[in-house]
């Protein structure tokens, strides 16, 4: 499947260190600039789908407060296991025009047995 770009808004609303969330298909993008360059995650930890908050540096869930580097997106504090990691979002920049090209739904085999 083609990944399909998605116009979030402007670089510029969102100031030096600080994050702004966006809707896009149904999915919840955050968009961090970090030391003037954008990073964008889905807004969803790996441990339980908590929503995510930055505080300039680094991430961490509102749920269960695991924390996460704002730079690469692995978690480093419990309760996340080790190599656990946020979801990436690719992003576009151009002029002060972000884009954003969604990564492909993760899909779940669920198993009853223990």
């Amino acid at each position: 499947m083609a990944d399909v770009r998605h116009r979030l808004g402007k670089f510029s609303e969102i100031s030096l260190g600080q994050f702004k969330k966006y809707e896009v298909d149904g999915r919840a993008v955050m968009v961090l600039n970090m030391d003037g360059q954008p990073k964008a995650y889905l807004d969803k930890c790996p441990h339980m789908g908590g929503q995510m908050r930055f505080d300039g540096k680094r991430l961490k869930c509102n749920l269960h407060g695991a924390l996460f580097d704002a730079e690469t997106g692995m978690g480093k504090s419990p309760p996340v296991e080790e190599g656990a990691k946020l979801t990436p979002v690719k992003l576009v920049l151009e002029g002060d025009d972000l884009f954003c090209d969604l990564p492909e739904a993760p899909t779940f085999t669920w198993s009853d047995e223990l």
